[in-house]
């Protein structure tokens, strides 16, 4: 130890960081903290610090993580939980109600009570869905919902945990009711629900995304879909929620937030370029020359590899089993056989949750963007659950820049 070593704090202030900044630096090996015998503080070198000081202010982590504490999902590199239960056994054995009703309570409920909205909210949502006057993709018509129901809502400000929850049926009612071509059919507690109308959410899904019959197989498919998907920790969607909720927005602006950020193509929107893959392979007489033809162009394969997982996205493997249990159309198995055997033959990363999504979609002809709109209603139980947390104990997320601008003039 030299006598021009700096304390944490004259290390800190000289490089004008917080102290945990401080030590962040330390934990990615940019700084190395020294102790000296029989004393507890952490010293650093000088010309350490400065020359960390020298390339910015504040440098730049690669890979900085924020780091939340949740109760909601956790990750452990291989799989993942929902409130310490198994998703993957969940799905196609308990309904997407059930599981939304655990993320929001903790508790498993036997038979939840069938989501519903008001007659109001689904005349606000057709009229809002119809105001453009031509069709628009299934996401679209879910955010115009959430905007619709949210307005109607005279206690939306009302922001105790339990809020969140009691928000999450009627806005689910209301966002697959904008998909439905005929959303005046949906079932309201204004009035009594038909025997023909479908009591599950996922039915109700399923018959908006594909008019007409559909089979029981077929529903637990996009049942269990809803369930993998409802939540996966702090991915980008679920930070916009609890940035919105942690500073006061109200549940249907936090959704909202979640919704813009979904919409990205690297996103919930990865399903749109699965699902024209799918349909490019299927048309080829050979779908692994298709797939070598993308490469050629200097495309890339969509679906594979997710960075939580290195052997590979558990939450793909189950749901292609449950769209081959489904009686998905043979061509569209065959694409994604024909990826999961390139990405074996050739050391890609493994499929992920997106590629069995489009898998599902499209072998079951359902409309384009639907695996999208799937993604989006089973992530609002998610993310009700972390606005819930946020107004329970406000994060107060503020994130800072590195400036990278021009110096002082």
């Amino acid at each position: 130890m030299t006598d021009d070593s700096l304390s944490s704090r004259d290390a800190a202030a000289l490089l004008d960081v917080k102290p945990a900044t401080l030590y962040a630096y330390v934990s990615r090996g940019l700084l190395v903290a020294r102790r000296r015998p029989g004393d507890r503080r952490s010293w650093f070198s000088r010309a350490d610090i400065e020359a960390l000081r020298a390339v910015g202010r504040a440098p730049r982590l690669a890979g900085s993580e924020v780091r939340i504490a949740s109760a909601v999902t956790e990750i452990d590199g291989t799989t993942y939980r929902y409130r310490g239960h198994d998703p993957l056994g969940l799905a196609g054995a308990a309904s997407f109600e059930r599981v939304a009703h655990l993320l929001w309570s903790g508790e498993l409920p036997d038979a939840p009570a069938p989501f519903a909205a008001t007659a109001a909210a689904v005349a606000a949502v057709g009229r809002a869905v119809a105001a453009p006057g031509r069709p628009m993709p299934p996401i679209d018509r879910i955010r115009l919902a959430v905007t619709a129901i949210g307005a109607l809502d005279a206690l939306r400000f009302d922001l105790r945990p339990e809020a969140a929850a009691l928000a999450g049926p009627p806005l689910l009612a209301a966002a697959v009711a904008a998909l439905r071509p005929d959303s005046a059919n949906w079932p309201s507690r204004a009035r009594p629900v038909g025997r023909e109308l479908p009591r599950r959410l996922a039915d109700a899904l399923l018959s908006a995304l594909r008019p007409g019959p559909a089979t029981a197989a077929e529903r637990v498919a996009v049942d269990g879909a809803l369930v993998l998907l409802a939540d996966h920790e702090l991915a980008a969607s679920t930070m916009a929620v609890r940035i919105a909720a942690s500073f006061g927005a109200d549940p249907y602006a936090a959704v909202a937030a979640g919704l813009a950020a979904l919409s990205g193509s690297r996103h919930g929107a990865a399903s749109l370029a699965v699902e024209a893959m799918l349909d490019e392979l299927v048309a080829a007489d050979d779908a692994r020359r298709a797939l070598g033809g993308r490469l050629r162009r200097g495309e890339t394969i969509p679906g594979l590899g997710h960075p939580l997982y290195a052997a590979g996205d558990p939450r793909a493997p189950r749901l292609f089993e449950l769209v081959e249990g489904a009686g998905a159309a043979r061509a569209y198995l065959a694409a994604t056989d024909a990826v999961r055997d390139v990405c074996r033959d050739r050391a890609l990363p493994a499929p992920n949750v997106d590629l069995a999504l489009g898998a599902l979609t499209r072998g079951l002809r359902l409309e384009p963007g639907a695996g999208e709109a799937i993604f989006a209603v089973a992530r609002i139980a998610g993310w009700l659950a972390h606005a819930a947390e946020e107004y329970a104990a406000p994060s107060a997320l503020r994130f800072r820049a590195t400036y990278t601008g021009p110096a002082r003039l």
